[in-house]
């Protein structure tokens, strides 16, 4: 319906960019459970802080994210306010206060295997700037490459990889299905 509403571009567009997005923050949860395994002692609102300087909705860049969180541990570097991870997590996660210290471990492995997986050969950059940047030919340069590399993820997402129990198809499918569609969609961005 959205896609009907606002134009296949956009739609296009909305998919790449949510995607991008969870996968920044799931980056970002990384670099905390490093950061705290390290010993940088941050608050949690300085976590939620550094979340919200990093990756401000809308705005997902991984690379920004980095060079932000980076200068701001530099800046935050004190004993006060500390909080365990788990804390963190059970904060993010509404979770009880002993099981998320308990998984965190665990969680932090899977979130680096899934980043050691290939991702599909493409420039992200211009399809995560909005729908302004996207073309018909930018749209099925993206489908082509994501069927063209199966054994690829588009996203550094868990989704990305199984999406059976998901609640929604992950990205990859999402855009598939909207490109070999596409007739039953304005093309306006």
């Amino acid at each position: 319906f959205g896609a009907r509403a606002a134009g296949l571009l956009s739609a296009l567009s909305c998919e790449v960019k949510i995607a991008a997005e969870q996968e920044t923050r799931q980056k970002l949860l990384l670099r905390l459970f490093e950061a705290r395994k390290q010993g940088t002692p941050l608050s949690l609102d300085h976590l939620a802080e550094a979340y919200e300087t990093a990756v401000p909705f809308g705005k997902a860049d991984p690379q920004e994210f980095e060079r932000e969180f980076q200068k701001f541990v530099a800046q935050k570097k004190s004993a006060a306010g500390q909080i365990s991870l788990g804390g963190f997590l059970g904060f993010l996660q509404n979770a009880p206060a002993g099981t998320a210290e308990e998984g965190a471990d665990e969680l932090a492995e899977d979130l680096r295997r899934l980043l050691a997986l290939p991702l599909v050969p493409l420039n992200r950059g211009p399809y995560e700037r909005g729908s302004a940047a996207w073309s018909i030919d930018r749209a099925e340069q993206l489908a082509r490459e994501i069927e063209n590399h199966p054994q690829c993820l588009l996203f550094h997402l868990p989704v990305e990889v199984e999406d059976r129990e998901a609640s929604h198809p992950n990205a990859s499918r999402r855009i598939l299905y909207l490109w070999r569609n596409r007739a039953h969609y304005p093309a306006r961005v």
